[in-house]
């Protein structure tokens, strides 16, 4: 995995130089720009990595993480 990450990275940066050179044509550019405004901003949406979904107990007790479920006060109070 980590030459993989190292890989993505090696390209982002041969990226930005080549925008910063104004290698790229305008449109390019512009796309390139506002992927990475939206991906800084956190509003990734279609086009970047999506938000990993939450593990589930039994996934995280599959990794040794024990996990405590604590009725709501609703449960308790019969309600």
């Amino acid at each position: 995995m980590l030459p993989r990450l190292q890989a993505e990275e090696q390209m982002a940066a041969v990226d930005s130089a080549a925008l910063g050179a104004g290698s790229y044509n305008q449109d390019d550019a512009q796309r390139m720009m506002r992927r990475l405004r939206d991906t800084a901003s956190g509003q990734n949406g279609e086009r970047g990595r999506s938000r990993g979904r939450a593990a589930n107990p039994g996934q995280l007790a599959a990794m040794g993480i024990s996990v405590s479920v604590v009725p709501s006060q609703e449960a308790l109070s019969g309600g």
